[in-house]
């Protein structure tokens, strides 16, 4: 049932987490995934909105798996910080794939589903070095975060450069970013963000989101699987910034404009 694409870096925290992955699911004993979860993991998949956090998830698995429902781990593929897996839902026998990202201390912190098995598998894999593509162009929020340059890094990914900043004691808490006509502000916050209590979902664009996809990946970016987001884009994925923001990203249709017009 385990296979393993590469070390886990050498963390036995990752490969007890692995392991008790499978034990609990063998056992049918789903409480025991308690422990394995950080308190702000997110699951993007467990129906509308997804969860944000260790208690929504729990409650989501709680509500899904009751009797005679039963999962069974068929398939649990391991990748440095990623767990690739494949359940079966007795009765029915539907498959049902995802990868879980897991944090330092080898705790999911972001579990995704996908329709492909694939491209689940696919996104697992260590990334592999690869250009930069499709990059984002409008957005102009103004938004807090934990930590600045954490967040500067991130957006980088995105095509983002700091154009303007203020320091205090050569920290940096405020910074003003920009890619082509899109601008973004970031502004330091003595407190975390709560993704659940987010109102708002940043919705962007790219020319080429698959190459975009591609790019994020090669860079330890995790985003979900492109899919249909009819009545809206017909090509868009979800992805979360460092402070669990939401970023949707859809694919600019080949005129310019947005696919929503």
């Amino acid at each position: 049932m385990n296979e393993s694409t590469s070390p886990l870096r050498g963390d036995a925290a990752w490969q007890r987490t692995a392991d008790e992955l499978a034990a609990g699911f063998a056992a049918g004993d789903l409480g025991r995934l308690q422990p394995l979860l950080a308190p702000d993991a997110r699951w993007h998949g467990a129906g509308p909105g997804g969860c944000s956090s260790a208690v929504e998830v729990l409650a989501w698995i709680e509500a899904a798996s009751g009797p005679p429902t039963r999962f069974e781990l068929r398939r649990l593929l391991r990748s440095g910080d990623r767990l690739r897996l494949e359940l079966v839902v007795h009765p029915g026998g539907q498959e049902v794939h995802q990868v879980a990202q897991l944090d330092a201390q080898g705790r999911i912190e972001l579990l995704l589903d996908y329709d492909d098995p694939d491209v689940a598998d696919a996104d697992v894999q260590a990334p592999v070095a690869a250009p930069p593509g499709g990059l984002v162009e409008d957005l102009v929020p103004f938004v807090d975060v934990l930590d600045v340059p954490r967040s500067v890094e991130f957006y980088g990914l995105l095509g983002f450069a700091v154009t303007a900043e203020h320091r205090v004691d050569g920290r940096q808490v405020w910074v003003f970013l920009s890619r082509g006509s899109a601008r973004l502000m970031l502004v330091e916050t003595p407190e975390p963000v709560d993704p659940s209590r987010q109102g708002t979902v940043f919705y962007l664009y790219s020319d080429d989101l698959a190459a975009l996809r591609v790019h994020l990946r090669a860079n330890g970016v995790l985003p979900s699987a492109i899919v249909d987001g009819s009545p809206g884009p017909r090509q868009e994925l979800r992805l979360d910034d460092p402070d669990g923001y939401t970023l949707m990203i859809a694919q600019r249709d080949p005129a310019g404009g947005t696919p929503d017009g």
